[in-house]
């Protein structure tokens, strides 16, 4: 039998985080808490989080790590407890994409503060350089997206949502599976951030090896769509 998700996974990601959100959302469904109280209390766990992120060093690093799992998965409990309760409002929905957009994108205050404590442990800027690529690569696909003619797709289209292993062929799983890595990017500098506190000795940095796969996941989407942009009106041009 299947397990009654509240919301259910829109990818392979999510399933964890909507598992243990149904659990949650339905324990507090119990209690005087409201959806957007959770929020407020994710954003405070987001400051601490960065806070030890910013610290630098293997401790804090997992402090940092483990807090901002808490955070991740309350991502999913204020919405699945406003759906369960009824207790949906206008303010909800912003208050959850103001707090996401600064707290757990690399290529905004998460990123930073990532790369501000990779410097204060090692004197190095790539962790800088790195951010700065990231941020760059989202500023300029938010910047180009609309004038070459990307379209975005609902949520309700099946084609897009299928997952990687029903795709129908190897272009619509190659587009999912990138669709999956871009939405969860934050997760290789998780991961990275782990392996750099547990395998302080490795060859090659993890920290800064998810630093650079998160700064390559989001220049590849603008690169894309200029590409494809130019391409079609060079294509046109040449019929005329």
């Amino acid at each position: 039998m299947a397990f009654p998700y509240i919301t259910s996974p829109e990818n392979i990601g999510q399933i964890p985080f909507r598992f243990l959100s149904t659990i949650l959302a339905r324990g507090l469904s119990y209690l005087p808490v409201t959806p957007n109280q959770v929020t407020i209390f994710r954003s405070i766990l987001a400051m601490i989080s960065l806070y030890f992120f910013s610290l630098g060093g293997g401790v804090n690093l997992l402090r940092a790590v483990s807090i901002f799992y808490v955070f991740e998965i309350l991502d999913h409990v204020d919405g699945d407890l406003a759906r369960l309760t009824g207790r949906t409002s206008a303010l909800g929905p912003l208050l959850e994409q103001f707090v996401d957009t600064w707290a757990s994108r690399p290529s905004n205050l998460f990123g930073f503060c990532i790369a501000f404590g990779m410097f204060r442990e090692t004197q190095s800027l790539v962790g800088f350089i790195l951010f700065g690529s990231t941020a760059l690569g989202r500023m300029l696909w938010l910047e180009y997206r609309d004038v070459f003619g990307w379209q975005r797709k609902p949520k309700s289209d099946p084609k897009t949502y299928t997952g990687i292993l029903a795709a129908t062929s190897p272009q619509e799983g190659f587009r999912n599976l990138f669709e999956v890595l871009y939405i969860w990017n934050n997760t290789f500098l998780l991961i990275g951030a782990l392996l750099h506190a547990l395998l302080p000795n490795m060859i090659y940095d993890p920290l800064v090896v998810g630093f650079i796969v998160v700064a390559v996941l989001n220049n590849l989407p603008w690169m894309a769509i200029t590409y494809c942009g130019f391409k079609e009106a060079w294509v046109r041009q040449t019929k005329r």
